[in-house]
């Protein structure tokens, strides 16, 4: 069931990746800085949304754990980062 949730999940974040660029070149028009901005935005989501899928279909492979295990750490020593310097701001 929690597979099923998972995959559903997944693809709603393609959808949203896929609308995101839509909206993003109807709205900011071609050759605009913040276009290129914006499409960053949507290619991260379809990235991350591949690997969640990615991750789904194929539990035991390890190259992939270990990428997300990887990508978890630096999330979370980006986090501690972001903690100390408002500390001693």
């Amino acid at each position: 069931m929690s597979k099923i949730i998972d995959r559903i999940f997944g693809w709603l974040l393609v959808i949203g990746a896929l609308l995101h660029a839509y909206g993003s070149l109807m709205f900011y028009g071609p050759s605009t800085v913040t276009l290129v901005w914006a499409l960053s935005g949507s290619l991260a989501a379809l990235l991350l949304a591949a690997l969640n899928l990615m991750r789904i279909n194929r539990p035991a492979d390890r190259t992939l754990a270990y990428v997300l295990r990887r990508r978890a750490r630096l999330v979370r020593a980006r986090a501690c980062v972001r903690r100390r310097d408002a500390a001693r701001a």
